[in-house]
């Protein structure tokens, strides 16, 4: 589903990642590990196209990567979760995971059995649906980041 092969990403003359190569097939999961600083991060902000990257192959599900710009990526199927959950603080709960279907413009009832998908996954985000993202702590604000994540990303969540 996921092909990565030779991504490489420099900021300025530092190298960042050199000749990064992954795969992740339909269906499974894959943990990327690795020290502070390692390249965790920049491999995924790479595959979103949030971060300049060259690579000899970026496919996802059939689709080259190279050629989707990074706010199209979300259409794929791609979800992510950025390690700062980027939350607006004046949304409330809800607001802020059902975000991303609405951007994307997808019918009320795909919205609906999406949110209720999130919701099966992380239950505890029912009680908090109407409270302001400000008011948050650190891990409800990454459950929610996560929530707002999978409403994009039924085929992949990074």
């Amino acid at each position: 589903m996921l092909w990565v092969e030779g991504a490489a990403v420099s900021f300025g003359a530092t190298r960042i990642l050199r000749e990064v190569t992954l795969s992740v097939p339909a269906g499974q999961r894959v943990a990327l590990v690795g020290r502070n600083g390692a390249g965790k991060t920049t491999t995924l902000r790479a595959i979103m196209g949030l971060v300049g990257a060259s690579a000899r192959r970026f496919e996802f599900d059939g689709t080259d990567l190279k050629t989707v710009p990074a706010h199209r990526r979300t259409r794929l199927g791609i979800g992510y979760a950025p390690e700062e959950r980027r939350l607006f603080g004046p949304f409330s709960v809800q607001e802020n995971i059902l975000l991303p279907a609405q951007v994307l413009r997808l019918p009320q009832a795909e919205i609906a059995r999406r949110f209720e998908r999130v919701l099966a996954v992380l239950p505890e985000l029912r009680d908090l649906a109407a409270r302001k993202a400000a008011g948050l702590s650190g891990g409800q604000g990454k459950m929610v980041a996560l929530g707002r994540a999978l409403m994009a990303g039924t085929k992949l969540l990074l």
